[in-house]
């Protein structure tokens, strides 16, 4: 049975485990230490998140849908079947119109399907606006505003707090050591809110989800 709390872990973490998938294959059963993330707690989202996108069937074994996601990882079928997933995951979402609809609109239709502390709903709206402008799905200029990385220094909109807030500085105090023992997930989570995908060439794309994996691979 699907989980009823929706993914809030970063979408790029996500992307990255199908396309481990797409390259080496799927084993009978997906277990947490197969996943590109560390702590217990982050691979238990994680696979709450699989079973809430109907991608784990039972005793985590990898459904149909998340075999037919792997093997469509860098080729043209990939955005379709990717909106199938979401469409068959977030149903309630795809009733109202997203081309159209203004953050705060989409804020309160998603804040009344799923619950969750306001930490935990922020990520999850951000998991599925990453998911379905990978998807190629259109969303409204308001959505596709909050979406954009804000310079450094710069302030929120007067329209309203950004949904999706740019990443706080980090203080300086600091140490190195701290810093290396981060999670990974937290730090291509950063990099994600750093980069417009819109606006990025395939190349490109995929050069940054290339030096993702090079984060993950020497954390």
């Amino acid at each position: 049975m699907p989980d009823t709390q929706p993914p809030y872990i970063p979408f790029a973490v996500f992307k990255t485990f199908v396309e481990a998938a797409h390259e080496q294959g799927l084993q009978p059963t997906i277990r947490s230490e197969q996943l590109p993330v560390r702590s217990k707690t982050t691979r238990d989202q994680f696979l709450s998140a699989l079973r809430f996108l109907r991608l784990l069937g039972p005793a985590n074994s990898p459904s149909e849908g998340l075999v037919t996601l792997a093997n469509s990882f860098s080729s043209p079928a990939w955005r379709h079947v990717l909106e199938m997933v979401l469409r068959a995951a977030y149903p309630p979402l795809f009733e109202i119109p997203l081309s159209t609809l203004s953050r705060e609109a989409f804020e309160s239709a998603f804040s009344k399907h799923y619950r969750g502390t306001s930490g935990v709903i922020r990520k999850s709206r951000r998991f599925f606006l990453y998911a379905a402008i990978d998807a190629g799905i259109r969303l409204s200029d308001s959505l596709a505003r909050a979406m954009r990385p804000r310079k450094r220094g710069q302030s929120p909109s007067r329209t309203g707090h950004n949904s999706l807030p740019a990443p706080k500085a980090r203080s300086s105090g600091v140490g190195r050591s701290h810093r290396r023992a981060a999670d990974p997930s937290h730090e291509t989570e950063v990099l994600l809110e750093l980069l417009d995908t819109r606006r990025m060439s395939a190349p490109e794309q995929e050069a940054v989800w290339t030096l993702i994996k090079y984060v993950k691979r020497n954390s």
